[in-house]
């Protein structure tokens, strides 16, 4: 047990001479000065135990640690931050497994540190808020996970806090371990690294707070279907969405900064997207492969540079200047979106619009299955490079909302073409 393991260490130290204190849970004196401000004062059993609400919980050095239950717990688990006017910091290993009773949990800010699998097989468990980031740190060892959730087959929904080291599917779903024998393939999606079952029944996720989601965060959780980003969210890190198929709505928040590549890959199910003005960078791929896309609105610029014949394509400016990705070797953000219809901005400096939206490699045209699209190239004043443009044949409207200039070969390539919208403020069409 994780509290055990704590004392053993303090006990240790006591009787070596490293620590002065003598504190000890049954020193009813001190309980009774810490607790003498809080709004309720639960004396405790012979053992140090402090029974709540059908939680047990002991109060040791400083701090309260949550350490079991009682049998009649059931319903709606709420942590308390304090007990006794002490913070609940610690929820000790397994304190909940195997709780047949509960149905949701709620673990406060004040908690910083939560045993592995302390809600181990609580089949009946649906929900989760967890308020503290603290417990989702991606740096600690696999054999440090926490697997809150492991086998717990009928969660549907998580909100949680982040930051930019969570570990979102280690810390709530891993299990150590397993063989095919191990889980029940109805009810878990299995993740061989080091096995993580993720139960098929999560619908939802709401991210309360974070300004960061990290590399693959979410890769493959096919059975998400709603997601709730941070109103100050900055970052989408590579990959963080890719394979999470059923996600039907996507609201980026207007904090938004960086979009890494392949951030939405694989997303089939949503059938629009707008990207914020606050958006400075986005990847390559970035909502490649959306099987159900029709719609695409930048509510800012589309800005793009170009040097030594590599060009890059930025959305907006930061207060440094331009932000950019290279292109010209990989893949346009909407690769192989086959239902897309209609892109809209404010303003487009861009040398290659076909690039940046369309843009393939020649080893995917050979790969895939080509007969909705029509694929082409740039012409030989990308001298070197081979550019080649996957453009769904459902492409049909540009619309450009504001501007003065449509650049040097902006719409080229894009043949697919029929409708372009330009504002009344356009004064200058350049070549081609």
């Amino acid at each position: 047990m994780l509290r055990k393991t704590i004392a053993m260490i303090m006990a240790i130290a006591i009787v070596g001479g490293t620590m002065c204190t003598t504190a000890t849970v049954n020193d009813k004196d001190r309980l009774t000065a810490v607790a003498a401000e809080a709004d309720e004062i639960i004396e405790p059993d012979e053992d140090g135990i402090v029974t709540k609400d059908g939680v047990k919980y002991e109060i040791y050095n400083g701090d309260t640690w949550v350490v079991g239950y009682t049998e009649d717990l059931k319903g709606d688990l709420v942590i308390p931050e304090k007990i006794n006017g002490v913070p609940v910091t610690i929820i000790d290993d397994e304190v909940f497994a195997n709780c047949a009773g509960i149905t949701s949990v709620t673990i406060p800010a004040s908690v910083k540190t939560v045993g592995q699998f302390a809600f181990k097989n609580c089949e009946k468990l649906k929900s989760a808020d967890i308020k503290t980031p603290d417990i989702f740190n991606a740096s600690i060892s696999v054999s440090d996970w926490s697997g809150l959730f492991a086998f717990c087959p009928n969660l549907e929904k998580v909100t949680y806090a982040a930051d930019e080291n969570s570990n979102f599917k280690a810390t709530l779903f891993y299990t150590g371990k397993l063989s095919a024998d191990d889980y029940d393939a109805n009810k878990y999606t299995y993740e061989s690294f080091y096995g993580m079952l993720i139960p098929k029944s999560l619908k939802t996720i709401e991210i309360t707070e974070g300004t960061t989601i990290g590399e693959e965060e979410f890769k493959d959780i096919a059975s998400l279907e709603t997601i709730h980003l941070p109103k100050n969210l900055e970052t989408i890190g590579e990959e963080a969405f890719s394979g999470c198929e059923n996600i039907k709505e996507l609201v980026l928040p207007d904090s938004l900064k960086t979009i890494e590549d392949f951030a939405f890959y694989g997303l089939t199910n949503i059938k629009s997207v707008t990207v914020p003005a606050s958006v400075e960078h986005i990847g390559q791929g970035a909502f490649a492969c959306c099987d159900s896309l029709t719609s695409a609105d930048f509510a800012g610029d589309i800005i793009q540079e170009k040097s030594d014949g590599i060009y890059t394509v930025v959305i907006g400016f930061n207060e440094n200047g331009a932000t950019s990705v290279n292109y010209g070797s990989g893949y346009g953000i909407f690769c192989f979106c086959h239902k897309l219809e209609k892109v809209s901005f404010n303003n487009a400096d861009v040398e290659s619009l076909a690039s940046f939206l369309f843009e393939t490699t020649e080893s995917a045209v050979k790969d895939n299955n080509m007969e909705e699209f029509v694929v082409t190239a740039v012409d030989e004043s990308y001298a070197g490079k081979t550019h080649l443009f996957a453009i769904p044949k459902s492409f049909r409207t540009i619309e450009m909302r504001e501007g003065k200039t449509v650049k040097e070969k902006a719409f080229k390539d894009l043949s697919t073409v029929e409708n372009i919208i330009l504002p009344d403020t356009i004064e200058v069409i350049d070549d081609e």
